[in-house]
């Protein structure tokens, strides 16, 4: 395109564009772009000085008798103005982009102990201003994000949510509801995206949710069931058992918190309907077990006694008192508590090793979820996977998760269970829970693992008070 001789001089336009200065403050700075064209590029600064437009077409006018009417000019002149206007917007997005992509990175990269945390609070106060168009991008950011990058990366998706809530905008709803289905994604980023939503579409919630009472995010699943939950209540006050019976089973098929698989079970086990929760969650429930070794002082937590070394459950070892041997183990508890007092023999400032073998189909990476009050290490197929020195302060289902690769066919879990010397009341469990199950917490059972009715399979047992304040 040729333009015409008397726009042709060069000159530079500000574009204006505002920084952060320390502490919050902002000032303008302006960037110096040069083009050709004349007056035209004024109109793409954002409350600049700029000198008037008028002006400079007036003092570019034809002299009378050249044969050009204004009229003529002044056409042309807003004509050139709105090309090169729309030429600097297509130029300035990928700049915005990258600037955009360049943020998250600075956010992403934050560590512990101050690194990187300069760059990312400079990085998160311009996040925190993108328009909502860009909100599917930083949900999309925090699928490969650490614990404390998805902290910041969720404040700045809410706050930038917020302001353009606020100031009447629309939200991405089809793009946000895209991302919420998508399994692929990271469930906490899915559930954000689903919460900015439902601020707008509560109907969301009535669509979705009945979807995904196996969905891979637990706060998913948890409403999926809880809506079962309630149907299946409305149908059981109705008198109406078979099909209540139904509904929570279906329920009780994506239950995976302790809760919500207590109720289920309850309730069906009035309707006649025995639950196998070990089974369901996927707690261990047969051991080889062996000691006690000595672990006066705590010191037995870092000697690698006989069973660290290789199983042999027909060895027979010197233990704290005396020899010692493997015995077999099978609890009856419905969340698989296995009682080393009992098992062992009651005693203080003891090392106790659990082991056993499990078959998978096909390798998978899972999760070891420990639940015990005692110090620990954990192995598998000889891999040190999770180890804790600590020593009565809480105990709970899945206080512990450790994360393993397990191979085909067989393999071998080994548990190091160890008591201190305390003598409080409160202080003498010495005793473990195990399961294996996915990240949502769905059990992954041994392919040996005997099939629900068998002598071996466990119903649910009426718990002592005992018990249940023992768990709490």
């Amino acid at each position: 395109m040729i333009m015409p001789k008397r726009f042709a001089t060069p000159f530079r336009v500000p574009l204006c564009q505002t920084t952060q200065r320390a502490g919050g403050s902002t000032h303008r700075g302006a960037h110096m772009a040069t083009h050709r064209g004349g007056a035209f590029a004024v109109a793409v600064a954002n409350k600049c000085d700029r000198t008037d437009p008028w002006t400079l077409l007036c003092r570019n006018a034809p002299a009378r008798g050249h044969g050009r009417s204004f009229l003529s000019l002044l056409l042309r002149w807003f004509s050139w103005q709105f090309a090169v206007v729309l030429l600097l917007l297509i130029g300035l997005s990928p700049a915005m982009a990258d600037q955009l992509q360049n943020d998250i990175a600075a956010v992403q990269a934050v560590g512990p102990q101050g690194a990187g945390h300069r760059e990312a609070v400079d990085a998160l106060r311009r996040l925190s201003r993108v328009s909502a168009d860009s909100l599917p991008q930083l949900l999309e950011a925090m699928d490969t994000a650490s614990p404390l990058a998805d902290n910041w990366l969720r404040g700045a998706i809410e706050t930038a949510a917020d302001r353009a809530l606020r100031n009447g905008d629309r939200l991405p709803v089809e793009k946000l509801e895209a991302f919420v289905i998508d399994t692929r994604h990271d469930p906490g980023a899915r559930h954000l995206a689903f919460e900015l939503v439902r601020r707008v579409d509560p109907s969301v919630e009535s669509r979705l949710i009945p979807r995904m009472l196996n969905d891979p995010g637990v706060e998913f699943r948890r409403a999926a069931v809880a809506r079962l939950i309630a149907e299946g209540q409305r149908l059981l006050d109705a008198e109406k058992t078979s099909a209540a019976r139904d509904v929570f089973l279906k329920a009780l098929s994506g239950a995976v918190h302790k809760d919500q698989v207590d109720l289920l079970a309850t309730r069906l086990e009035k309707l006649g309907q025995p639950v196998d929760i070990a089974r369901h969650l996927g707690f261990i429930v047969r051991w080889h077990l062996c000691g006690p070794f000595d672990n006066t002082g705590k010191r037995g937590y870092d000697v690698a006694y006989p069973p660290e070394q290789g199983i042999d459950l027909a060895a027979s070892y010197e233990g704290k008192s005396g020899p010692v041997r493997w015995i077999e183990h099978t609890t009856t508890d419905a969340y698989g508590m296995v009682d080393l007092n009992k098992a062992l023999g009651k005693d203080l400032g003891v090392v106790g090793y659990a082991t056993t073998v499990f078959v998978a189909s096909e390798p998978a990476t899972v999760e070891f979820r420990l639940g015990t009050p005692n110090a620990y290490k954990l192995w598998l197929n000889g891999k040190l996977i999770g180890q804790r020195e600590v020593y009565h302060a809480g105990q709970a289902i899945d206080q512990y998760v450790d994360q393993g690769r397990l191979r085909r066919g067989e393999n071998r879990i080994v548990l190091k269970i160890c008591q201190n010397e305390q003598t409080e009341s409160w202080a003498q469990m010495w005793e473990f829970q195990l399961r294996v199950c996915d990240a949502a917490g769905t059990a992954v059972l041994s392919a040996d693992r005997p099939a629900p009715g068998s002598r071996t399979s466990h119903r649910t047992p009426v718990e002592s008070p005992q018990t249940n304040a023992r768990r709490r």
